[in-house]
């Protein structure tokens, strides 16, 4: 069973978490979020952590997709 992985800035943690608990609920997927700040968060992915989907300010992401091959994202 896959697990999906998820960073995301602490504003949007109520939707990611509704969003989340729906999905395992119709998949039976698990689901692993994390919440920061979008620096702190821009910091892991910057890093190179592993996540599946990240839920930050489009600014923000549209700085990470110009560094996307530095990290080795896809947006």
């Amino acid at each position: 069973m896959a697990e999906i992985r998820i960073l995301s800035a602490g504003a949007a943690q109520a939707v990611v978490e509704t969003i989340a608990a729906a999905y395992k609920s119709e998949t039976g997927h698990g689901v692993s979020a994390e919440f920061s700040t979008v620096g702190a968060m821009k910091a892991r992915v910057l890093a190179g952590e592993p996540v599946d989907i990240i839920v930050l300010t489009r600014a923000l992401i549209d700085e990470l997709e110009g560094r996307a091959s530095v990290v080795g994202y896809t947006f």
